[in-house]
């Protein structure tokens, strides 16, 4: 691609663009695919040998407790090694790492400084010794150490080891005040002697470097930023010259490295390097480096409170007369106050111990009863020391700190310890990453007189923060470790024990202000047998992709030669699978086919953008496509979003809410990247607008209303900010403009799909496709009632639910929060029925947002708990119902017997319900109404009228009755009939200020008590109104039915050409609105579903021409052709059977006409059930709620296609309902990060996007940002039928490179050369964009605006194009390269352009066979086609006949799936089929 940005000049791809020319493509002698040799025998490629099962390089091998893993890091620790001891540096690492010039500049000085030299620490440039000194005199050096500090008296001894070696193991006890006093030690001894120093002190985590820095300033009395200060990945808070920074250990890293090796600190204090976590060890690994190269003036400290000093003592050996000697420890003794030690077996008297499996970490429920027990004994404890009070509490109690695995420990011992709470008057407080920064600080706030303050936590306590005020800590010995699968690379979290330096920094979290206890829930002896000493190192565990670039960045040579030399040094194995995943990324070169180094490659320009950036490296993907499609700013945003965490609040036990609010966030895009798109730029809009300085809310109001954390959303901020300096130096930026101006286009359905095929982009392959949704398996889960509003609980007692409805309508109110539910009852099961918002302007989501939140209450496992109630109360109410039954059945001798029941209650809303009916929806026989559309929602859904003249007659009449004195002989309506669901009168402005029939829909009595919002029934209209002008709707205006009715139009759906994000958009809304308003139109019904008209909508014109709505829309690419769902289809049989019979009573559609018992409650029952409910008894848990069109997403990659797949908890996907059931399209889910659940079976989607339900999508983006991709074919070579898609084939192995990520994917619409040439121009547009950083660098503002916009114009069309459906082909030998013929292969001519470094390789077709039939030949095929489809009508009729078994059967002719012999019979009887049969015949 570099030679690419030279050769191709700005007019050549400006004209490429302009042109749209396809992409020629012509016959290859060799495959690009495979690089096979030419058979002359057979004509075909070589096929390599390949064992049955291909098994990758990386597998081959047992990982965990292999030492052959590691056994390659031997050679190059020997080299430098020798090299060290016999002071000869060209030897260290020049041959293990390739010769030539793959050693890099670092040993290059390593050389020249061992050989000619050492050079002293400076101060910064431009400034000499005596004047960076001179910024003693501005601070006050006079300061007295604290003696009850046990560091304190190894001061001098400290210092002078410090001083004498370069460098220095320091062990001490946690409390003992290495972290704090050392720094101190070596500024004053510096100070002293009038000597420059600069001092680093690297934490393992932000929190830390800030606190400790703040802490130590507090010490002394100096201001943050001085001569002490602290420097994160966003902060950096260091002024002076002469300073002690407390820093971030992967900031130092880089940092050490990033300037040419010249050392800028003299002391580098490495803190809490037990950790052993990846930063922290490349640290380590710098920082050994840079003592061997020009740095031995430097000094370097090692602290740790657990430290295995040997270890480190010797990785940090340096050469003393020709032998390695290792660095001098240093161990500081004693605490200042004493914690003893308890074991399990020491808490016998409380309970029965818990039997512990060594091989099962976890915690047994008796170990949670254990600890309530033991925390109730600590009072007893206390007393005989301090007394106690009259409830038996001490009078001076210590706060408890409990350490636990996880969120979910968390919840199990808080639920426990709430039954004590009260009475122990304890204070329980959960700390863990997830919840608020405002719920973490109340652990440190003290306690109030007479309270114990319990702390739960995760390990986040053990070392990052201390609270001062801990006397006991519970340390359950587990904990949650970061694993990489051996056989997936997906990570995970773990629970394992803990390590014995673990729970040593656990047990130092007490002590510190008085004796403590540690209480340890093992046996002692299960802690001698089966507690490690140390931790599995990170490197050894963990991903290695940031290290593997950071060491390709930097030019330390090849990979595995640098990180040989670590502390502990990584499988091999994960190397060479880390390689891979970067050239997969496009970090670093890969090639289509040939020879693969699997432990080296080249870095690209992409791959030197993302190492620059401080966030993963898909997340940097995803800002260099935002880049390529103009969408730089959205990316940004998304990717900082996404790199921190989660500015989504998410408040203990208020997890229901906070998947509320983030839904909201979403606002119907299914998407969590988007949901932090709209709230970040919700919030800096209001904030560059100063609407929180002159709004409603301040700025902390809006962002608990929004459930949004203000400190983490600022840190984004901050992040962008950095990220865009970064990108800067590339000369890839953001255009400037206030942001009430940016990201417009983003808003657009179009721009919404753009990004989200970016997201797709950035976080190939996490590719997912939801399994199929099973229509008829719905309808009888749901009993005939509709998903999209409707959820079932199970549990209930037999036949008895119709008494609980009062308690499920309380229950389920929570996920409304406007109208309470419709409850039916049937057996056990009841049916929650959310009322559909008819103010709602326009329709977003087919499916209510409370069923979404009614499921979502299932998944957190909140109780769905129902107090029995009294058996004779039950029995009496039971007969009354029994005699309900009977009686509706003697009356309605037609009606089925039915068990089903609709409770109802004689309250106001209730009565309001009946008071007025709908008009009647058209009957069987009336197949064809004229209508008058009154409002419309959106595109195709609209509500109506029938458009006769009695209709409009009655409207006439009943309006001027109502309006005979304009409305002031209306009575007002008491305030106390101002409820939800009730009807009224109220004014409506249109021309003229009038009174209409209305329904109240929705109060807000806290923010607006004096407005209301109201549905007009006969006209579909939405309006708000003030209470004082609402008026009684007397019975003289109830005589009329209300006459509007709901519609939609059949047989059609969104289009994706302009409608690309699967809605209706508003252009699409205002043409339908140009094509109905005030015309003649009259409407073909085909079904009743849900209330709901379906239909054909026809213009009437002039003459005996009419115009047909729907296929107007399709005409004009607003709508595609859509099948009916099964209850439409079903219902338009139902119509058809019925026009045969004679008129009958009003047909209000098969799914609402179902036969059920109303069982009425009056208000004595009511209150007489609430008498019942207090009284203690029996409770039930229900199951549920259900809803059948929950959705199942499958892995579209090799590795994961035999594993489940879930969405996590925390996405607004996590609750995934299927709108469009009926489609049999593959629709697709991408996934920004991929894991596995704690056993490995069930991969793990985090922060999901569902993409619009496209035809051919999931195809389409597999084919377009794979790295490569081998086209199928069926097996006459006529059509191409699927694609496989990876990294493709490595010569050395004779298999696939990466086969786990190997995607084999069937086409199910029609794939021809086009589609391909169109790929190929988004992949070169790519390409162009971001595939050389000369050409990066030469582009003007003008160039990138016109490559950017080139880049998204082809996405679109692609996307747009319509894409005739057909049944997929399955290839038969799937996930294996290199089955193309190497003279069939087509290769595009441009790729001579395209030699280079290219971020995506262009795909190769197939040639295809071509069927040319004569004459003859078509007339025989055409007369075969008849001769099949007559005798597909002969079967028809006899099945229809004979048949009696249940199947599904489809009608050719008609394209119609019909799914019983029933069916098919009144199929074939309707009049279209029959005029297709008289046609053919």
């Amino acid at each position: 691609m570099s030679r690419m940005g030279t050769e191709v000049t700005l007019e050549q791809i400006d004209d490429w663009f302009k042109i749209g020319k396809k992409v020629k493509v012509e016959s290859l002698p060799r495959s690009k695919v495979g690089g096979r040799e030419l058979d002359p025998e057979t004509g075909r490629g070589v096929q390599p040998t390949r064992p049955d099962v291909f098994i990758p390089p990386y597998k081959r091998h047992v990982r965990i407790g292999n030492p052959n893993q590691t056994a390659y890091a031997h050679h190059y620790q020997q080299l430098d090694a020798d090299a060290m001891a016999h002071h000869n540096p060209r030897d260290t690492l020049e041959g293990a790492m390739g010769g030539e010039s793959e050693a890099g500049d670092l040993e290059q000085l390593e050389q020249e400084s061992m050989v000619s030299g050492l050079s002293a620490v400076l101060p910064p440039a431009g400034m000499t010794e005596e004047e960076a000194v001179q910024v003693y005199n501005n601070y006050n050096f006079s300061h007295k150490y604290d003696p009850e500090l046990s560091i304190t008296q190894y001061r001098e001894e400290i210092v002078s080891t410090i001083e004498s070696n370069q460098v220095t193991v320091i062990q001490g006890p946690t409390g003992s005040g290495k972290t704090t006093q050392v720094p101190q030690y070596i500024l004053d001894h510096c100070a002293g002697q009038n000597r420059y120093c600069n001092i680093v002190v690297t934490q393992p985590r932000r929190i830390a470097a800030m606190s400790i820095a703040r802490r130590v300033c507090q010490e002394r009395g100096w201001q943050p930023g001085g001569i002490c200060g602290y420097q994160v990945r966003l902060k950096h808070i260091i002024l002076d010259e002469v300073s002690t920074d407390y820093t971030h250990s992967t900031h130092t890293s880089l940092d050490e490295v990033s300037t040419d090796y010249t050392p800028q600190y003299t002391h580098i204090i490495l803190d809490e390097v037990h950790e052993r976590d990846q930063e922290s060890d490349f640290c380590l690994l710098v920082a050994r480096k840079l003592l061997r190269t020009n740095s031995r003036d430097v000094k370097i400290i090692l602290m740790s409170a657990t430290i295995d000093s040997q270890l480190f003592a010797q990785y940090f050996s340096l050469p003393v007369r020709g032998v390695l000697e290792p660095a001098p420890v240093m161990t500081v003794q004693g605490q200042s106050y004493t914690v003893s030690e308890y074991y399990l077996e020491d808490l016998h008297p409380l309970g029965d111990l818990p039997l512990l499996d060594p091989g099962t970490p976890g915690i047994p429920p008796e170990s949670h009863r254990l600890v309530q027990r033991l925390i109730k004994q600590l009072d007893v404890i206390e007393a005989q020391q301090y007394g106690a009070d009259d409830n038996g509490l001490s009078l001076k109690r210590g706060s408890v700190l409990v350490f636990l695995p996880g969120l979910s420990e968390i919840n199990e011992l808080d639920e426990l310890l709430r039954q004590i709470e009260h009475e122990r008057k304890l204070v329980i407080l959960p700390l863990h990453s997830s919840i608020t920064l405002e719920e973490q600080c109340q652990v440190f706030r003290p306690n109030h007189r007479g309270t114990r303050k319990i702390i739960l936590s995760t390990n986040i306590a053990e070392s990052s923060i201390t609270v001062a005020d801990i006397k006991y800590v519970i340390d359950f010995c587990l904990t949650k470790n970061l694993e990489c699968d051996a056989a997936t690379n997906f990570t995970s979290l773990q629970v394992q024990w803990a390590s014995q330096a673990n729970m040593a920094q656990r047990k130092g979290r007490a002590g510190r202000v008085s004796n403590g206890r540690v209480y340890r829930m093992v046996t002692r002896s299960f802690y001698a047998d089966y507690i490690l000493e140390y931790g599995t190192p990170e490197m050894q565990r963990c991903p290695l992709d940031q290290l593997v670039l950071h060491v390709k960045v930097l030019d330390l040579g090849e990979p595995k030669a640098i990180l040989g030399l670590a502390l502990s040094p990584p499988n091999l194995d994960d190397i060479e699978r880390t390689i891979l995943m970067l050239k997969q990324v496009g970090a670093l070169a890969s090639l289509r086919s040939g020879a693969v180094n699997p432990h080296d490659g080249r870095l690209t320009f992409v791959g030197r953008v993302l190492a620059s950036l401080p966030v993963d490296i898909r997340v940097g993907k995803l800002v260099m496509l935002g880049h390529v499609f103009g969408m730089l700013d959205e990316a940004i945003i998304i990717g900082a979003s996404l790199s921190l965490k989660s500015f989504f609040a998410r408040p203990f036990k208020k997890y229901l809410e906070a998947y509320r609010h983030k839904f909201g966030w979403a606002r119907d895009s299914f998407s969590d990247c988007l949901a932090y798109l709209n709230a970040y730029n919700t919030w800096l809009t209001h904030k560059e607008t100063e609407m929180f300085l002159t709004g409603q809310w301040s700025e902390s109001q809006w962002a608990m209303h929004n459930y949004i954390q203000l400190r983490r959303i600022k840190e984004v901020a901050q992040l962008i900010d950095d990220l865009k300096k970064r990108l800067a130096m590339f000369n890839i930026r953001v255009p400037t403009g206030p942001a009430v101006r940016r990201s417009t286009y983003a808003h657009t359905p179009e721009g919404q799909l753009v990004l989200k095929m970016v997201l797709c982009g950035a976080f190939y392959p996490n590719y997912f496709v939801k399994g199929e949704s099973d229509e008829e398996e719905a309808m009888r889960f749901m009993s005939g009632r509709n998903p999209f509003t409707t959820v079932m609980v199970k549990g209930l007692p037999s036949n008895q639910g119709a008494l609980y409805r009062e308690n499920l309508e309380n229950m389920f109110s929570r996920c409304d929060g406007v109208r309470k539910p419709k409850i039916h009852f049937e057996e056990t099961r009841a049916y929650i029925e959310f009322v559909r918002d008819s103010s709602a302007k326009h329709e977003v989501s087919r499916i209510l947002p409370a069923v979404y939140l009614a499921i979502r209450t299932r998944q957190l496992r909140l109780p769905l708990e129902l107090q029995l109630l009294d058996a004779d109360f039950v029995r009496q109410k039971m007969q009354q119902q029994l005699s309900i039954q009977q009686d509706c059945n003697t009356k309605a001798l037609q009606r089925l017997r039915t068990n089903r029941v609709k409770a109802v209650s004689d309250g106001a809303g209730d009565m309001g319900d009946k008071m007025v009916q709908q008009v009647a929806l058209p009957t069987p026989h009336q197949t064809i109404v004229p209508i008058y559309i009154t409002e419309i929602l959106n595109c195709g859904h609209f509500w109506a009228h029938y458009g006769d003249e009695d209709t409009w007659r009655e409207l006439s009449q009943l309006h001027q009755r109502i309006n005979e004195y304009r409305g002031q002989n209306l009575k007002p309506l008491p305030r106390e009939a101002i409820t939800v669901g009730s009807f009224c009168l109220a004014p409506f402005e249109d021309e003229t200020r009038e009174y209409y029939r209305a329904r109240i829909e929705k109060l807000d009595r806290e923010r607006n008590p004096t407005k209301v919002q109201l549905f007009f029934p006969d006209y579909g209209n939405v309006d708000w109104s003030d209470v004082k002008d609402l008026r009684t709707l007397e019975s003289q205006f109830q005589q009329l039915d209300f006459q509007a009715f709901e519609c939609e139009l059949c047989g059609v759906k969104p289009s994706a050409i302009k409608c690309p994000n699967g809605r209706w958009t508003e252009e699409a809304k205002q043409r339908f609105v140009r094509l109905t308003m005030n015309n003649n139109l009259f409407a073909k019904v085909y079904s009743i579903v849900h209330g709901v008209l379906r239909l054909d909508l026809y213009e009437k014109l002039a003459g005996t021409r009419d115009l047909h709505i729907n296929q107007e829309l399709i005409a004009m690419c607003y709508a595609d052709k859509a099948e009916e769902s099964l209850v439409s289809k079903r219902d338009h049989l139902q119509r058809e059977e019925l026009a045969l019979a004679p008129p009958r009573t009003p047909f209000q559609g098969s799914t609402l006409g179902e036969s059920h018992v109303e069982f009425s409650l009056t208000k004595d029952d009511m209150a007489e059930l609430r008498s019942l409910v207090r009284k203690r008894g029996s409770k039930i848990v229900l199951n549920g709620p259900w809803n059948p069109y929950e959705m199942n997403f499958y892995s579209m990659t090799h590795v994961g296609r035999l594993r489940a797949a879930r969405i996590e908890q925390d996405s607004v996907n996590s609750v995934a309902l299927d709108d469009e059931p009926h489609d049999s399209t593959s629709r697709m889910m991408v996934a920004a990060y991929v894991g596995l659940n704690p056993s490995g079976t069930v991969m793990m989607a985090r922060d999901t996007t569902i993409m619009p339900n496209i035809p051919g999508l999931p195809a389409l983006v597999t084919l377009l940002f794979a790295p490569s991709a081998e086209l199928r074919t069926d097996p006459a070579r006529t059509q191409y039928t699927g694609a496989l898609c990876g990294l493709g084939w490595d010569e050395n192995t004779g298999g696939p490179a990466l086969p786990d990520h190997d995607i084999e994917i069937a086409f199910d619409v029609k794939f021809d050369v086009e589609d391909l040439s169109m790929i190929n121009g988004v992949r070169i547009a790519i390409n162009i964009a971001v595939g050389s950083e000369n050409s990066v660098a030469d582009w003007g503002p003008d160039a990138v605006i016109k490559i950017q916009t080139a880049a998204r114009d082809k996405l679109l069309r692609l996307i747009k194009k319509r894409r005739e459906p057909k049944e997929p082909k399955y290839f038969a030998r799937p996930h294996l390269w290199n089955q193309v013929a190497p003279e069939d292969l087509l290769h595009p001519q441009i790729q001579e352009m395209a030699a280079g470094t290219v971020l995506l390789n262009l795909h190769c077709g197939i040639a295809l066979n071509q069927t040319d039939d004569s004459d003859e030949d078509a007339e025989k095929t055409r007369s075969k086609i008849l001769i099949e489809k007559k005798k597909h009508i002969e079967e028809l009729h006899s099945k229809a006949s004979r048949s009696v078994e249940r199947e599904d059967i489809e009608c050719l002719l008609c394209k119609e799936k019909l799914h019983s012999p029933r069916e098919l019979m009144l199929h074939l009887a309707t009049r279209g089929h029959c005029q297709q049969e008289a046609a053919l015949l």
